[in-house]
């Protein structure tokens, strides 16, 4: 998933590993801690952070009109790094992807990878185990955020 420093798209492939924690998430993070204040929705600080998204998303989605993947034709961690913004984060913080077109095919195009739908299809068998079994859910987070061992 990684590309080598000699490889042509390289720099494309840095640049979008980083964006995604150093430039879009930390965005969206003061979005999704500004939507838990209630005094927060009428601030002008508030619109301005969603105005941003929006420029943020549309250069994202301008990019994604260049190729399959960030760094080009391959898929790489790059990729890994910028699907959760657009994917699980949004089931956090509500923003509108509909405007961007590329955006939505580039996640149709990670829906399709063979190794998205195992996780999927894992992430529904656990979601419905722990549905079915409360106590067991709770020791896994437990071990999960590490309040204890596993012996």
């Amino acid at each position: 998933l990684a590309l080598r420093p000699g490889d042509s798209a390289y720099a494309r492939y840095l640049y979008w590993l980083h964006f995604a924690e150093g430039s879009l998430m930390s965005l969206l993070l003061i979005a999704l801690v500004l939507s838990r204040v209630k005094e927060a929705a009428a601030s002008p600080v508030t619109a301005r952070i969603r105005e941003r998204i929006k420029q943020m998303l549309a250069f994202v989605d301008t990019e994604l009109g260049g190729g399959p993947w960030f760094a080009g034709e391959a898929f790489t961690a790059a990729d890994v790094m910028m699907v959760f913004p657009f994917t699980t984060l949004r089931n956090f913080l509500d923003y509108d992807l509909a405007p961007y077109a590329n955006i939505a095919a580039y996640l149709g195009r990670i829906g399709e990878r063979p190794a998205t739908k195992k996780g999927f299809a894992l992430g529904r068998e656990l979601r419905q185990q722990a549905a079915n079994d409360p106590k067991a859910e709770e020791e896994r987070r437990k071990i999960l955020f590490g309040q204890r061992a596993r012996t």
